[in-house]
């Protein structure tokens, strides 16, 4: 997943926030953002959190993680240890207990989740080092990604994470793929195997069930008819459908 942020760092009114009336009992204060996978937070790339010090005012405590709050970057669990200021709810969106800007959608580590990102530089067809904009966002390797533009895209074999210098070692043309000129800004996708193949199974059933593909998939003597071998791609498609968004399709 690419990374997205909620809120912009110079207009607070776009921030989230959360009302008073979440919050029960005494501390710590317990509220679920609304975004899971959330960046580890970072004030030099605009991560904030402020606490309501009064009608008009906030405490920026985006520096005090562990001290005055925690949070579950997977779940986006927040937890802050403070109480409310003379226990008030406060009624209008500008008068919220406190706000937040973060990052989500691009917490790395995990081969079960999708990870995309951008080239910060052009690099030639026969470089092995590819600068990204957050490398953090990937599991560790070895990983196979996608890398190029829509028209010009090659796979590579990402053998290293640099996540200090935002930087992958890659191993060029895989998968049967052409080298090709990274260009700055062009897309770096992981996407993970079982998905890469639900994908490909999805595909081949709408060929098979094509009426005009009889010749174009043979019937390799596993399968006994065309109506069996979409059922059975069918099938894997669904299982990793459900798998990743607990819905299965109709």
């Amino acid at each position: 997943m690419r990374t997205i942020r909620t809120g912009s760092l110079d207009r607070p009114e776009t921030w989230e926030q959360h009302d008073a009336r979440e919050v029960r009992g005494a501390p710590p204060v317990r509220i679920n953002l609304d975004h899971g996978d959330i960046v580890p937070f970072d004030r030099d790339a605009g991560d904030r959190l402020e606490i309501r010090k009064g009608r008009d005012t906030f405490d920026d405590v985006t520096d005090e993680e562990g001290d005055t709050w925690v949070l579950d970057y997977r779940r986006g669990e927040l937890k802050i240890y403070r109480f409310l200021i003379d226990r008030a709810v406060f009624e209008r969106a500008a008068q919220r207990f406190m706000r937040i800007t973060y990052r989500h959608g691009g917490l790395g580590g995990d081969r079960n989740r999708g990870a995309e990102t951008e080239a910060t530089a052009t690099v030639s067809t026969s470089t092995t080092a590819l600068p990204v904009a957050e490398a953090s966002v990937f599991p560790q390797a070895p990983f196979s990604a996608l890398v190029g533009s829509r028209t010009e895209h090659e796979v590579v074999e990402v053998t290293d994470v640099d996540t200090d210098a935002d930087e992958l070692t890659i191993e060029r043309g895989q998968e049967f793929t052409t080298p090709v000129e990274i260009a700055t800004g062009d897309t770096v996708q992981y996407t993970p195997a079982d998905v890469r193949e639900a994908v490909a199974s999805k595909a081949t059933e709408q060929v098979i069930m094509n009426d005009d593909a009889d010749l174009a998939v043979p019937d390799n003597g596993n399968l006994s008819s065309r109506a069996e071998r979409a059922e059975r791609l069918r099938d894997e498609w669904e299982q990793t459908a459900e798998k990743y968004s607990g819905v299965r399709t109709l």
